[in-house]
């Protein structure tokens, strides 16, 4: 159980970092919370975006396309960080397939850790890569989409405000400001590398 592997690295160290205790808490390989619970959808704890709506996946289809279309890209990787169900990824390969041109291929990769979603995305997508890592990507041109990934950030900088005093939901509403500054730094940052001009000026704009 969780608890009793929290108790084990107390006894190693006289504390546990925070990073460290939500490391355990929701990625432990056996009982993490994000890696052996179906946590998505109406009998899940919580719903996201592509869950409600598929234009949200249709809008972010949209802008790939042009994308593509704009730099005659006629082969990419679409990589998607914390896929879960598959509900985002599902939407915007339905529009690719429908619009891109017949001699544009792309090739679909996933980073996902909780074991039910993984096999729903290989069942899905037969020929997708699996990642748990960032170093094992392609070196190739590159469409990275991440909804609601970099959640854990925030959770880092909100225990550090409490712990300096502040008041917590001031210090809530402005995490989230900083949380989407550091978000976008992180997107911008990802673009940048990968010569992706264009998209990081519409992300900073």
């Amino acid at each position: 159980m969780i608890r009793d592997k929290i108790y084990d690295a107390l006894k190693e160290s006289a504390f546990l970092y925070l990073d460290d205790f939500m490391n355990i808490s929701l990625r432990d390989e056996e009982h993490g919370y994000y890696t052996s619970n179906k946590a998505i959808g109406k009998d899940g704890d919580f719903v996201t975006a592509p869950e409600i709506s598929q234009m949200f996946g249709e809008i972010i289809a949209v802008k790939i396309l042009n994308l593509i279309h704009a730099r005659n890209i006629k082969k990419f990787n679409l990589i998607e960080l914390g896929p879960g169900r598959g509900a985002l990824i599902n939407d915007i390969t339905r529009v690719l397939n429908a619009l891109l041109d017949e001699d544009v291929e792309y090739t679909i990769h996933f980073n996902e850790i909780n074991k039910f979603y993984i096999q729903n995305l290989k069942n899905n997508y037969p020929n997708c890569k699996i990642h748990k890592n960032f170093n094992s990507y392609p070196n190739e041109f590159s469409v990275i989409i991440a909804n609601e990934f970099f959640s854990t950030i925030f959770v880092l900088r909100c225990y550090l405000f409490v712990i300096n005093g502040a008041n917590l939901i001031d210090g809530f509403n402005g995490l989230l400001t900083i949380n989407l500054i550091i978000i976008n730094f992180i997107l911008i940052y990802l673009n940048i590398i990968s010569s992706n001009v264009e998209f990081s000026m519409i992300l900073i704009s």
